[in-house]
């Protein structure tokens, strides 16, 4: 699991008191796993709808000095949220959120991402989750989104991980465990179990679940299962709210992202309703670790 600890983290900011609680959880990861962390500011810089009738080379002739103004904000931001000695930059690039944060990503090596999202529903969601979103769905590096109300503390001892069998869930798996170890924390592997599919419990399901669990995260893990269906109430939110859960961290497929799953809703909802920060681990991540001894167990 060593390829899995974060050596370069990206917090992307628009300033705003969301990102502004991202940026502390991301600067407590980077504290704890000894990372290089990068802020980055992205805008196009294009002149206001209002501006239509004035000649463009005016406005052109303004956008180094609108750059270099956002990276003296950038820097004195970053100076004002951020613990002194940490190792960190800050960036602003000529370009919209989600292109800026996908390139920088790949160009600078990221491990991981840690972006606010707001937890709206409806318009307002479609305006500032939008990028958030789009970052979770396209990018290749595992996604903590981190809403407003969810201050950094003292790190992530009760870890939440959801599965169905699945290499998204064992990659998902192995991040938690990663985050444990660091933190001293408790990962809760919950199997869920699709009533639909299901209707009788299984016997002998938690020990497969212990089998299935990859061996260096078995450590400081305990095993749960949850039976969901479309007709009942029951979701991973309700269980990470009663459980006082620090963090959740959820593999989503590629394919089903915003389809309803057996997980009785979607990783959207999840990330926004938790009640606490969620990292998302998509289907390209997977590629980052090995793959699954073929004697794992994974349900058809």
């Amino acid at each position: 699991m060593e390829t899995l600890r974060p050596k370069h983290i990206l917090v992307p900011t628009d300033f705003s008191d969301t990102a502004t609680v991202a940026l502390e959880h991301a600067a407590s990861l980077a504290t704890h796993f000894g990372s290089h962390l990068s802020v980055l500011y992205a805008d196009t810089f294009l002149p206001p709808i209002d501006a239509a009738a004035v000649p463009a080379f005016p406005y052109a002739s303004e956008i180094d000095e609108r750059v270099r103004a956002a990276e003296a904000r950038l820097a004195e931001y970053a100076k004002k949220h951020l613990p002194s000695g940490l190792d960190c930059d800050v960036r602003v690039a000529v370009d919209s959120p989600v292109e800026a944060i996908l390139a920088y990503t790949a160009e600078a090596g990221i491990d991981w991402i840690v972006m606010g999202t707001h937890g709206r529903s409806g318009f307002r969601r479609m305006i500032l989750g939008s990028v958030t979103e789009a970052v979770i769905r396209k990018s290749d590096r595992p996604v903590l989104a981190v809403r407003e109300s969810e201050k950094a503390g003292g790190g992530y001892q009760r870890i939440l991980c959801p599965v169905v069998y699945s290499e998204e869930a064992r990659v998902a798996a192995e991040y938690a465990a990663v985050l444990a170890s660091k933190m001293d924390g408790l990962v809760t592997y919950l199997l869920i179990i699709d009533a639909d599919e299901e209707p009788a419990p299984l016997v002998g399901e938690l020990d497969r679940l212990r089998g299935w669990v990859p061996e260096k995260a078995r450590d400081n893990a305990m095993y749960k299962e949850l039976t969901l269906s479309r007709k009942r109430n029951e979701s991973i939110i309700e269980f990470a709210r009663k459980h006082r859960s620090d963090l959740v961290v959820i593999g989503a497929s590629q394919g089903r992202f915003t389809e309803e799953t057996v997980f009785g809703t979607t990783p959207d909802d999840i990330t926004r309703h938790a009640g606490c920060p969620v990292l998302v681990v998509n289907q390209k991540c997977v590629s980052a670790v090995e793959p699954a001894p073929a004697q794992m167990p994974y349900r058809s």
